[in-house]
């Protein structure tokens, strides 16, 4: 029994140890988690000037975007309408070549129609 009894004693000691200990290093974490915060700690004064400059600088990015996509959709669709006109310049160097020919044809067979009578 007495054996039982110091076991007992001897174990709520180094229960109380180490749940002093476990305090003691919650409380040393607790005094760092403070620290830390302290040195990390940013200012939480939010006002309306910040508020504004922030949408300010918005809206001026939202505009020099705006107006580069604008140029890109501009010059996009007039290099279309160049493309289209250079194809129909194409098309009548082509049907102007074809009636030259058609023309000297026409005159050669005149020349010859008029040698004949």
């Amino acid at each position: 029994m007495i054996e039982d009894d110091k076991k007992r004693v001897t174990n709520s000691a180094k229960n109380i140890n180490i749940q002093t200990k476990s305090t003691s290093i919650e409380d040393d974490k607790a005094l760092l988690l403070d620290e830390v915060s302290d040195i990390f700690e940013e200012p939480t004064d939010f006002s309306w000037i910040n508020l504004f400059i922030t949408y300010l600088t918005f809206i001026v990015i939202l505009m020099v975007f705006g107006f580069k996509i604008y140029l890109n959709n501009e010059i996009y669709y007039q290099s279309k309408n160049i493309d289209k006109i250079e194809k129909k310049v194409l098309i009548l160097k082509d049907e102007n070549r074809v009636l030259k020919e058609k023309i000297e044809h026409l005159q050669y067979k005149n020349q010859i129609i008029n040698t004949l009578f």
